[in-house]
């Protein structure tokens, strides 16, 4: 059965679908109608779904996958939060996607379709941000403003909190749309 037979009904990936995730392309190999993960050589047969690839990725070689999913669009993560039920929530509209695997596609089109938000603006809100937060770690920073400890891995909290307890107006250039 040829790629095109298979894409249109039982959700088979073509190559062309394939290359839009390019870090899934870096451990799949493609090889007439079979896929076969470049780290471990195991073949997936009339190129299986391309959830079940990423699946295999999280189960099997999950620092790979890890240090991919920080990697690619990680703008994304200036706007969802990973909560308490190991969900990504939209700070926006709190929109909840289930863990593992992060579906960063969705989440990225999700933040652009619903709320007008892309790389660009969330990387604007980024650098405005920081100016008002002191990075203590990682993870914590101090609002350079009331020395509220913050947590800095989500620049749209941050945001509300400048605007809502300082007064300070955000540039509207990036600002994000409510659902």
């Amino acid at each position: 059965m040829s790629t095109q037979d298979n894409t249109e009904n039982t959700g088979y990936i073509e190559e062309e679908e394939i290359q839009q995730c390019n870090w899934i392309m870096e451990y799949c190999e493609l090889e007439n109608e079979t896929a076969r993960c470049s780290i471990c050589k195991t073949y997936y047969e009339n190129f299986e779904p391309i959830e079940e690839f990423k699946t295999h990725i999280i189960d099997y070689h999950n620092e790979i996958y890890q240090n991919n999913v920080k990697d690619i669009n990680t703008w994304v993560w200036d706007i969802f939060y990973i909560t308490e039920n190991d969900m990504a929530t939209c700070s926006i509209c709190s929109w909840n996607y289930v863990n593992p695997p992060f579906d960063i596609i969705s989440m990225r089109n999700h933040l652009m379709n619903e709320h007008n938000v892309n790389e660009v603006k969330a990387l604007r809100l980024y650098k405005w941000i920081r100016t008002y937060v002191d990075n203590l770690n990682v993870q914590d920073g101090e609002c350079t403003l009331c020395r509220r400890l913050c947590n800095v891995s989500n620049s749209y909290n941050l945001m509300i909190h400048v605007i809502k307890d300082h007064d300070k107006p955000v540039p509207v250039k990036f600002t994000p749309k409510e659902k």
